[in-house]
């Protein structure tokens, strides 16, 4: 079931494999990843690019926590 859940949710439309996301773990440890600081890898079939997984009320509906006494 969440095979087909996170098939749907990604762009891939697929789960990757072991393969794929171990390579991008090698690359940060390998010398070729040396330069890169500070950089987050998404490794996850496009999944941040398919918009959040709930519906997110408008901003405008939601007041802050507490009052200001200023």
């Amino acid at each position: 079931m969440f095979e087909y859940a996170a098939e749907k949710a990604t762009a891939a439309k697929r789960m990757g494999s072991v393969e794929e996301v171990s390579a991008s773990v090698l690359y940060y440890l390998s010398p070729a990843g040396s330069y890169v600081t500070g950089d987050t890898m998404h490794v996850d079939g496009g999944w941040h690019l398919m918009g959040p997984l709930l519906d997110v009320p408008p901003h405008e509906n939601n007041h802050p926590y507490g009052t200001s006494k200023l």
